[in-house]
């Protein structure tokens, strides 16, 4: 048995077995590399890539047409004046004191229905010409003398009048505030607004506050 697998082992020996596989590996190394070609094909093409027009693509450049921007130019235009006309109409109670608007509020007030916010301007009247006077000899009674007047363009409601008294050293000894419906007699009474660029002479009657009260003023009641 041992001889028999001698004698394979030299026949398996004679055999070239040997040839093919150099032929084998002589193809692999002189055949083309495939990589490099299609480095190469890749190559040439970058090389015969040509810049892109954009109006190709996209077209030519065109100019928004005006009638459309005039369209959105006046769409923002009433949304402006809508909001500035908002705001006017909810402080219209504020703005209608300002002389130079009030004006305009009138006229849409007269246009709208609405009701014009009373002009309230205190500082625009004043009270000049104060006299203060006894009545008569043994009387308790004093008459006052005063004129008040309105310096400003528009209509406002009768103010309130407060007469003080104060002693030797300014303290206040005595006050007393007048209701329109008080000091208004005569052809005025009962009227509840003080038109504009008048003067209106007043006479007062009130209880003498004593001989300490030697001085004397009547002022414009700003809250009123």
């Amino acid at each position: 048995m041992v001889p028999a697998i001698g004698n394979f082992a030299a026949e398996v020996d004679h055999k070239p077995v040997a040839e093919p596989v150099a032929e084998l590996v002589v193809e692999l190394v002189e055949g083309p590399d495939d990589g490099a070609v299609e480095a190469q094909a890749l190559e040439g093409a970058r090389l015969d890539l040509a810049p892109e027009d954009p109006e190709e693509i996209v077209g030519p450049w065109q100019a928004p047409a005006a009638r459309r921007q005039w369209r959105w130019l006046l769409a923002s235009l009433v949304m402006f004046i809508g909001l500035v006309a908002q705001y006017g109409w909810y402080r219209m109670d504020d703005f209608a004191q300002n002389a130079r608007l009030r004006p305009y509020y009138a006229d849409l007030c007269r246009f709208a229905g609405c009701e014009l916010p009373v002009y309230r301007q205190r500082d625009l009247l004043q009270a000049t010409d104060l006299v203060v006077r006894s009545q008569g000899a043994g009387s308790d009674v004093l008459l006052v003398d005063v004129l008040i007047k309105n310096s400003g363009e528009f209509h406002q409601l009768f103010p309130d009048l407060v007469l003080s008294f104060t002693d030797a050293d300014a303290r206040l000894v005595a006050r007393r505030t007048f209701r329109p419906s008080e000091y208004l007699a005569g052809e005025l009474k009962g009227l509840r607004y003080f038109s504009p660029y008048t003067e209106v002479r007043l006479a007062l009657k009130i209880i003498d506050p004593g001989k300490r009260a030697i001085g004397y003023s009547l002022t414009i009641d700003p809250a009123s």
